[in-house]
């Protein structure tokens, strides 16, 4: 969809309006003439239409930015005219009659131009007439509007394509919907390549018009479970979509972590990662298996994308008295400026189970019967772990030796437990504290075991006395 607003006045038109009273067709026989040869009579109708439009001063709408047509409400006052001129003629036929539509302009002194839709189709509307701001409570009287901003929303999101696509499709689409919702008419025929298609998707606005709203006013909410399912050295949780609302549905949403995103990605039902996801589509969130805590993610439709919802109006009338055609000019915004509309949000969290505690638990050992030279230079004599006896003299390996005697298996004569040492010297409010960095490995069902930690003790003068120290495991 451009970005020249999304709103047109559809009017039927015939010389001065085609909501003239005064034109006189066989509206029947023509209609049964359509219905036998409808493409020929299609083709042959725009070429007589076509010809009666170049001898008109027609203007054509601009390609404007949506910024620039969209204004604030109180620059049209009612005192302000505006002066009516159209562009462009399609026809559909309603309740088995041909009624022509055109795309109507409201342009002030300044230049500023609305693209504005016909209201009525049993009154004319004149080219070249002037037009001012009137009450829309004298003329929508029974909730039209809302079921008309509602419907104008669905179309601008779903069907939008159309405008450039197919121009004449669009009108036709919008002004037939808005003429249904307000006279309960029915479309028979739509003159148009998309012709079937575009009366279609009239039934189904019209035949939903009750439950539309409803999608129209409801933020989206984020629905789905947080269930767990392994896939191998992955959880996948989920599935998780952005909640229905047929107003949206070709809507992307963007995917945010919010908290544990470091160790989390979104994916979809096959498992590719995405970023991004639509009304209604399941996504998962997928967790390294053993990565635990909270996660809360985001899904807020993207501001990039051309996201359209009318939530204002306005109506305009001739300035003479008499019955004219009221025009409907809608208020478009972006998504942009309600965020908070279109975004939702979810979270879950993942624990450790009893199971994996305790296994956990078993990552440590304990470290005791610690004796070292009191601070004489020959460093740790020996200590206990796991009920194991480790001495200087039979289990030390120095720093730069260490991580290759834990490289293989330990040869027949050698110690199945080693450990090394690194000394430092620290102060600890004025006084001097001697640091062992040591680590201690245990070659255990066939595979090495390391364990790490910190042994603090004085310097000089030294106090054997140490209690239990924990030892954690390294990973190697």
């Amino acid at each position: 969809m451009n970005k020249r607003i999304l709103s047109y006045l559809v009017a039927l038109v015939l010389l001065f309006g085609a909501c003239d009273k005064d034109i006189v067709l066989d509206e029947q026989i023509v209609l049964d003439e359509a219905i036998e040869t409808e493409k020929t009579f299609a083709a042959d109708e725009q070429n007589t239409l076509d010809e009666a439009l170049e001898t008109d001063e027609i203007i054509e709408a601009a390609e404007e930015s949506i910024v620039a047509l969209i204004t604030d409400i109180a620059k049209y006052s009612s005192e302000k005219e505006y002066t009516v001129s159209y562009n462009g003629i399609a026809s559909v036929v309603i309740n088995g009659k041909i009624e022509y539509v055109t795309q109507f302009l409201l342009t002030d002194d300044d230049g500023n131009t609305l693209y504005v839709y016909c209201a009525d189709m049993t009154v004319p509307c004149y080219e070249g007439a002037k037009y001012k701001l009137v009450s829309a409570g004298d003329y929508l009287k029974n909730g039209e509007e809302t079921k008309i901003m509602a419907a104008l929303s669905y179309i601008a999101n779903v069907y939008g394509w159309m405008e450039t696509s197919n121009p004449d499709g669009y009108m036709q689409l919008i002004q037939s919907i808005i003429w249904r919702i307000i006279h309960d008419c029915e479309i028979n025929l739509v003159y148009n390549d998309d012709g079937e298609m575009i009366r279609d998707v009239i039934n189904y606005i019209y035949d939903n018009i009750d439950n539309l709203p409803k999608d129209y006013n409801t933020s989206v909410t984020m629905k789905g479970t947080d269930i767990a399912v392994d896939d191998g050295a992955f959880i996948n949780y989920g599935p998780y979509n952005v909640s229905d609302n047929v107003i949206w549905v070709n809507v992307y949403f963007d995917l945010k972590f919010d908290m544990g995103g470091n160790n989390a990605k979104f994916v979809n039902a096959t498992g590719v990662e995405i970023t991004q996801t639509k009304i209604g589509e399941a996504f998962y969130i997928r967790v390294p298996a053993n990565v635990y805590g909270d996660f809360n993610f985001s899904a807020t439709a993207s501001v990039t994308k051309n996201i359209w919802y009318i939530n204002e109006f306005q109506l305009f009338n001739d300035v003479r008295e008499g019955d004219y055609q009221p025009l409907f000019y809608p208020m478009i915004i972006s998504a942009g400026t309600k965020t908070y509309f279109y975004s939702c949000s979810g979270s879950f969290s993942v624990s450790k189970n009893i199971e994996e505690e305790k296994e956990e638990e078993v990552e440590a050992v304990i470290l005791s019967a610690l004796n070292w030279n009191n601070g004489n230079g020959a460093g740790i004599n020996s200590f206990s772990v796991n009920g194991v006896t480790l001495r200087h003299n039979k289990n030390y390996v120095t720093p730069a030796n260490f991580d290759t005697t834990i490289a293989k298996a330990p040869g027949k004569n050698d110690p199945a437990a080693i450990f090394t040492v690194t000394e430092r010297t620290v102060t600890n409010n004025g006084k001097y504290e001697k640091v062992y960095d040591i680590k201690v490995a245990l070659y255990e069902s066939g595979e090495w075991k390391v364990y790490g930690g910190a042994i603090t003790v004085n310097n000089p003068g030294g106090n054997n006395k140490n209690g239990d120290i924990i030892l954690s495991i390294i990973n190697y």
